[in-house]
């Protein structure tokens, strides 16, 4: 409408993606709590999930060169949880 009032576009929606996301969640959420009657009692509780996190990112937090306590793509992790197992 005003072309003379921008010199340039700015585009992106990394969020536009609404039903991937919601189907993301609903997944992740059914793994979590599989009883829909439990749904107070994870699968996984606060202390496993912390056990896991500091696993996974001790494994492969570096695999992108840099060890800054983030993983650039989380598809190149092979981590076995396995190796953690009690």
């Amino acid at each position: 409408r005003y072309p003379d009032d921008f010199d340039g576009i700015i585009a992106g929606a990394p969020a536009s993606d609404f039903m991937g996301i919601t189907a993301a969640f609903s997944s992740i959420t059914q793994k979590m709590y599989p009883d829909p009657k439990k749904i107070e009692t994870p699968v996984l509780d606060t202390a496993s999930r912390t056990v896991l996190a500091k696993a996974v990112m001790e494994k492969c937090d570096a695999i992108d060169g840099l060890k800054d306590g983030i993983m650039a793509d989380p598809r190149m992790c092979t981590f076995d949880v396995k190796t953690i197992q009690c």
